[in-house]
């Protein structure tokens, strides 16, 4: 349908509000819902099937028709766009059963991984995630910027990459630590306020 048939459909739609209207509205429009769906699944992968996505976004569609004002001059491509991206996410935090503070942590997790992977071409081990994720949260509680972090100590002769890791550490001094990892970092907080 030209601009014409669709300014001529919206003008009988803002006049009747016929549910006949909105129909040949909603199947005009259709196929910008599979444009929206499409760009997100590309964004969410393999986690939800594109037809899940296309049926949240008609809802989106039928909100944007049912709330856009004609008489304002905004193009009802860029409202409804946004309106069914909106929906479809809300759609999927809605079936989502993990917390979003538990999905942004696992992302940081993700970010610290891909980070040691690429810096030195393999796999992060859980002590070196664990360490990033200390040094990190001593620095934001000092109020330092993103501190850089570089591994030393690494051993050519080390099976395991060259990682000088906890469990070497504990077998070789009987190291136990006896303290929380709250109190270790009040501990490092303590000792930089003193310096």
């Amino acid at each position: 349908m030209d601009e014409a048939g669709k300014k001529k459909l919206w003008e009988e739609y803002a006049r009747t509000k016929s549910p006949e209207v909105r129909e040949k509205i909603i199947l005009e429009y259709a196929p910008l819902v599979k444009v929206v769906a499409g760009r997100l699944s590309m964004y969410l992968g393999y986690n939800v099937e594109y037809e899940d996505l296309v049926s949240y976004g008609i809802f989106g569609l039928i909100d944007a028709i049912d709330k856009f004002d004609f008489l304002k001059d905004v193009k009802f491509e860029t409202y409804a766009s946004l309106r069914i991206r909106g929906s479809i996410l809300d759609q999927i935090r809605k079936m989502d059963w993990i917390p979003r503070t538990i999905r942004q942590k696992q992302k940081k997790i993700d970010a610290v991984i891909r980070e040691i992977e690429t810096r030195y071409g393999r796999s992060a081990t859980d002590e070196e995630i664990s360490i990033i994720d200390l040094v990190r949260l001593c620095a934001r509680k000092l109020g330092m910027g993103e501190p850089e972090i570089i591994f030393n100590g690494y051993r050519e002769s080390d099976p395991e990459r060259r990682l000088l890791n906890t469990d070497k550490i504990r077998n070789r001094t009987g190291w136990r630590p006896q303290i929380t990892l709250e109190q270790g970092i009040g501990m490092c907080v303590e000792e930089m306020e003193r310096v």
